[in-house]
C-alpha cells in the first residue's frame, strides 16, 4: 500500500530544511567542488530531493503512528485509515462506512392531475440535494395504482392533493438527515405544483467512523460477548448476530454509545425492591443513544374531546407502549393528513405509565413504577393537547372523537435490545435488564461569529452541521465544554473570522416529567438527581443542526 502526502505545502519548513543539510552533505562529500550555496544543484537537484525527503519521512512517520493504538489515539488526524482498519480487525471492530440518507417526500398539487416525478429529478435544501430514487407517478383513483411506483392522490384539503416519493441524498453522511416538515425545492415543478417536504425524518446518513472513534470501539471489541462486566454488555449487544437472534437487527453493530448502571451507582433503585431500604444488587439499567438523533415517527391517534375552552377543545390521546418504545416527547400535533403549514397544538399533559404485559413469553423486568419504567419499552403515555382549529359546539366531553397525526421521538432500538438481553439464552440468570432510551437533554446554541475587516464568506450550515455531529457523538460525557465547540469552528473558519460567545442552552426532561434547563457560555453539566436517574452516566446531549443559530457580526479594525 502506498501512502501519499496530500500536499507537499503541508510539509514541515524545518523538516525540508533539515533533508536539505543532509542531501546538500552527501553530495559534497561525494562531489567537493560543487559549490551548495547556491546555483542549479542546490536550488533543484538538493532542493527537491531534501522535499521527497521529507515527504518520505512524513510517510513513515503516519506508518508508525498507524500501527500502535497509543499512537492512533494520540494522533487519529494523521493516522491512515487503511493501517487503522487492520489494526482495527485484530480486535473483530469494523469501521462504520459512511451512508446516504433517504426519507420519503410529499408533493403537494392545487389540481387533482396525474402527473409524474422522473427518476433523479433533483430536490434541494439549501445547498444540500436529493434525487428521486424512481419514477413515481401520481394515479387518480386506486384501481390506477398497479405499480411499486405508482402512487395515489390524495385529497388533503378542499384545494389540495397530494401523493409522496422517495428520495435518497446525493452526498452520504449526517449533513444530508433532514427533519420531518423541512422543505425541498424541485428542479422541475410538475403542473399544479404547490409545495414539497419531508414526510418523516430521514434515515441513514450515517458518517463514517472516524479514527478516534475506532479506536474507543477496540476495548468492547477485545470482550467476550457476555453479560457480565460493562465492556462485555457492550460487546455481546453491538456483536449480536442478526441470523441467530430474532430482535437483533444491524442497527445494533452501529449503536452510538451505551452507560451501564448497576449496583452501587446512585442512579441505580430498583434493587431496593425488597425487605430492607437497601440496594441488593441483581439489577441493572442499560442506557442507550442508538443514533445522533432520536427517531421521528408520526402516529396516527384518535383523541377524545375531554375538556373545553374558549380558546379551543382539550383532546387526549393514548400512547401504546408498542407506538414508539423509549418515547421522548411529542414534537408535532396537527389534524389527521393535514399540511405541514406550521400548525402545533400545544401539549398541556403528559402523564407517563407502565404496561407490563406478556404478550409473547417475553422475559418482564422487575419495574414497579412508570417513573422506573420512563423512556423503556414498557413506558405508555396519555397526552393532551389544546386543538384551537376544531369547533367545540355541538361536541359532547368523553364522546366526541377526532384523528390527530402526532409526531414523537424515541430512541429506535429501545424495544429490541430489551427483547435481545431477555432472551433466556443470553440474559444473566441472577440478574434482572432494564433497556431505557439516554435521558435527553435537548439543546440549542447561539453562536456569535466576529469577522475582522472581511467580506470572507461563511457557511453556517456546515457550521451547524459540524457542531451538531460533534455534540451528538459526545455519549454519556456529563459536561460540555463551549471551547470544544469552538475548536469545531475554528478550522472550517476563514482566518478573518473567530468564534466570539457561544451560548448553550439544553433542556432536560426527567422522567417524572420535569423539564430542568441549563443555560452557560462556558460548561453546560449534567445535574445530579438520583431520584430521577439522572446523571452523567445516564444522560446525552441532543443537537439538531436546525437549532444552531449562527450570527456574523463585522468588526473594523484600523491598520498600523
Amino acid at each position: 500500500m502506498a501512502l501519499e502526502v496530500q500536499n507537499l505545502a503541508e510539509l514541515s519548513d524545518d523538516e525540508v530544511a533539515q533533508f536539505f543539510i543532509l542531501s546538500a552533505q552527501l553530495v559534497q562529500e561525494r562531489f567537493p567542488n560543487i559549490d551548495m550555496k547556491r546555483g542549479v544543484v542546490s536550488d533543484l537537484v538538493v532542493g527537491l530531493d531534501a522535499i521527497l525527503g521529507a515527504a518520505q519521512s512524513e510517510n513513515t512517520e503516519r506508518i508508525r503512528q498507524s500501527q500502535s493504538i497509543a499512537l492512533i489515539e494520540a494522533n487519529a488526524d494523521i493516522a491512515d485509515d487503511t493501517l487503522v482498519d487492520n489494526v482495527a480487525s485484530n480486535y473483530r471492530v469494523t469501521r462504520q462506512a459512511a451512508t446516504y440518507a433517504t426519507g420519503e417526500v410529499v408533493i403537494v398539487l392545487s389540481q387533482q392531475l396525474a402527473v409524474s416525478i422522473l427518476q433523479g429529478q433533483v430536490f434541494t435544501v439549501g445547498d444540500r440535494t436529493y434525487t428521486a430514487n424512481a419514477t413515481y407517478s401520481a394515479r387518480l383513483t386506486a384501481a390506477q395504482v398497479t405499480s411499486t411506483t405508482d402512487r395515489l392522490l390524495t385529497q388533503i384539503d378542499t384545494d389540495r392533493w397530494a401523493f409522496t416519493i422517495t428520495v435518497t441524498a446525493s452526498a452520504s453522511g449526517s449533513a444530508s438527515l433532514l427533519q420531518k416538515d423541512t422543505a425541498l425545492t424541485p428542479a422541475i415543478e410538475p403542473s399544479a405544483f404547490v409545495r414539497a417536504y419531508a414526510a418523516a425524518d430521514f434515515t441513514g446518513g450515517l458518517d463514517a467512523q472516524t479514527n478516534t472513534e475506532l479506536v474507543a470501539l477496540l476495548k468492547d471489541g477485545m470482550a467476550t460477548k457476555a453479560y457480565s462486566n460493562r465492556a462485555m454488555i457492550r460487546n455481546m449487544i453491538r456483536g449480536a448476530d442478526p441470523d441467530t437472534y430474532t430482535p437483533v437487527t444491524s442497527a445494533f453493530a452501529n449503536i452510538l454509545a451505551m452507560s451501564i448502571t448497576g449496583f452501587g451507582d446512585a442512579e441505580m433503585t430498583r434493587d431496593q425492591h425488597w425487605l430492607f431500604p437497601a440496594s441488593g444488587g441483581g439489577r441493572s439499567d442499560v442506557y442507550l443513544r442508538s443514533q445522533r438523533l432520536p427517531a421521528t415517527t408520526k402516529l396516527t391517534k384518535t383523541a377524545t374531546l375531554v375538556n373545553t375552552t374558549v380558546n379551543g377543545g382539550i383532546w387526549q390521546v393514548a400512547i401504546a407502549r408498542d407506538d414508539a418504545p423509549g418515547f421522548y416527547k411529542a414534537t408535532n400535533i396537527r389534524l389527521a393528513g393535514a399540511e405541514a403549514d406550521g400548525t402545533n397544538y400545544a401539549v398541556t399533559q403528559d402523564v407517563r405509565g407502565i404496561d407490563l404485559t406478556d404478550t409473547n413469553g417475553d422475559y418482564i423486568p422487575d419495574v414497579e413504577t412508570a417513573l422506573e419504567g420512563t423512556y423503556s419499552r414498557f413506558q405508555t403515555a396519555v397526552l393532551q393537547f389544546l386543538d384551537t382549529d376544531t369547533a367545540t359546539g355541538g361536541l359532547v366531553v368523553g364522546v366526541s372523537t377526532q384523528d390527530y397525526d402526532v409526531t414523537v421521538v424515541a430512541d429506535p432500538l429501545v424495544k429490541q435490545v430489551q427483547e435481545f438481553i431477555g432472551l433466556r439464552d443470553v440474559r444473566n440468570p441472577v440478574g434482572d435488564h432494564l433497556v431505557k432510551g439516554a435521558i435527553p437533554c435537548f439543546m440549542s446554541l447561539a453562536v456569535i461569529l466576529e469577522r475582522t475587516n472581511s467580506s470572507d464568506t461563511v457557511n453556517t450550515a456546515t457550521l451547524a452541521d459540524a457542531l451538531a455531529d460533534y455534540v451528538n457523538t459526545t455519549g454519556f460525557a456529563g459536561k460540555l465544554y463551549a471551547s470544544a465547540l469552538a475548536g469545531v469552528l475554528e478550522p472550517l473558519l476563514p482566518s478573518s473570522v473567530s468564534a466570539d460567545t457561544i451560548t448553550m442552552l439544553g433542556q432536560i426532561r426527567k422522567p417524572d416529567g420535569t423539564v430542568t434547563t441549563l443555560t452557560s457560555t462556558d460548561i453546560l453539566t449534567i445535574p445530579d438527581d438520583a431520584s430521577n436517574f439522572l446523571g452523567s452516566r445516564t444522560a446525552v446531549f441532543i443537537l439538531n443542526m436546525d437549532d444552531v443559530a449562527i450570527t456574523v457580526t463585522d468588526v473594523t479594525v484600523a491598520e498600523a
